[in-house]
């Protein structure tokens, strides 16, 4: 397990139970360059890990399982919870998550749509992913949704697949649609709720990643 370093945790553990820092945003030395937060192109995909402090969802940790046969490109993830949700970071990893953003704010301790959203569409303008991808439920739909407003995006609801073809990314809807190709290099985010469909995935042991502690006002 390592360490803090100016407000992150390489592989989710803290020796002093803390995260936080001056510098909300700060990455340990070096990684800045390697994730350039202020790219042009989108970069990967943002998720929501819904958890009930103790488990993550089913329905997220198949979507991760789809995610990541789909691309090897990176996957960020946005959670929220007290302090003593961190035994989740691991979990998080180990099902493929590169960046946990672990968003720190009593008011979002319970489900709220609206806060949750705000929270999503902050991270979403700092990281400047290539999509967004929610799971297909009730809480998920209404929170993206509210994330497509603030961003400005179309949100595409209830898509049954998804799939990645030369660096672009194709989103089925619910009733045999056919949602067109956008390009990395063209609008971005695309914004979808993914429907679980029973995929099954496994966890790789030991797999690591980056969390960072970002406390959030609504």
């Amino acid at each position: 397990m390592g360490g803090c370093s100016g407000g992150s945790c390489s592989s989710g553990s803290c020796s002093d139970g803390s995260c936080s820092s001056g510098d909300n945003d700060r990455l340990p030395p070096g990684m800045l360059r390697q994730y350039d937060l202020n790219q042009d192109t989108g970069l990967g995909a943002l998720i929501w890990l819904d958890n009930d402090r103790k488990t993550i969802s089913k329905e997220c940790i198949s979507l991760l399982g789809r995610i990541r046969k789909a691309s090897d490109d990176r996957i960020f993830a946005m959670i929220t919870g007290p302090a003593d949700i961190r035994p989740l970071y691991d979990i998080a990893f180990s099902y493929g998550v590169d960046t946990l953003y672990h968003i720190r704010c009593k008011e979002m301790e319970q489900f709220n749509a609206d806060n949750y959203a705000k929270a999503m569409a902050d991270l979403a303008r700092r990281i400047n992913p290539m999509c967004i991808m929610v799971t297909a439920d009730e809480k998920g739909n209404a929170m993206t949704s509210k994330v497509g407003v603030l961003l400005n995006r179309h949100v595409h609801l209830n898509c049954t697949s998804f799939t990645y073809e030369n660096n672009l990314l194709k989103v089925e809807g619910s009733q045999d649609e056919s949602i067109p190709l956008f390009s990395k290099n063209n609008v971005h985010p695309i914004i979808a709720t993914i429907q679980s469909n029973g995929f099954e995935t496994e966890p790789i042991e030991g797999r690591k990643g980056t969390a960072i502690s970002r406390p959030f006002k609504v």
